[in-house]
């Protein structure tokens, strides 16, 4: 998940685990690492891999509708 290299430090991947996922953020990371859980690579599912997308572009739209007043 090379993708996520210039925006990990901007984006709380932690708040992602737990707010989409229902999930840690030790969760997350196996994935987005390909860690050996249980001896096999953890890997996203099709369904999880469709959640990720949407939490980016919900974090997108939130960041996006942001301004600040003078």
């Amino acid at each position: 998940y090379l993708e996520l290299e210039d925006v990990h430090e901007v984006v709380c991947l932690s708040y992602l685990a737990e707010k989409y996922f229902n999930r840690s953020r030790s969760w997350l990371y196996q994935r987005l690492n390909g860690n050996l859980v249980n001896g096999k690579p953890a890997r996203f599912t099709q369904e999880e891999l469709q959640t990720f997308n949407d939490a980016l572009q919900d974090i997108s739209k939130k960041i996006g509708s942001l301004s600040i007043s003078y």
